[in-house]
C-alpha cells in the first residue's frame, strides 16, 4: 500500500504534543503492519473516499 502525506499534514503533525505524535506513529506502523487490525477504527466519510 503507498502512502502519501501533503505539506498540511505535515504542519499539523509537527504542531502535536510528543506523547500524541508518539501514539500516531504507533498507529500508523500497526495499520502499514495490519490494516485490518481490530484497534484500527476507520470508516468511510464519503462514499468513494476514505
Amino acid at each position: 500500500m503507498n502512502n502519501f502525506t501533503s505539506p498540511r499534514f505535515w504542519r499539523h503533525y509537527n504542531s502535536l504534543l510528543s506523547e500524541i505524535r508518539r501514539l500516531v506513529d504507533k498507529n500508523f506502523h500497526l495499520f502499514k503492519a495490519n490494516p485490518q487490525h481490530p484497534s484500527l477504527h476507520f470508516e468511510r466519510k464519503k462514499p468513494d473516499l476514505w
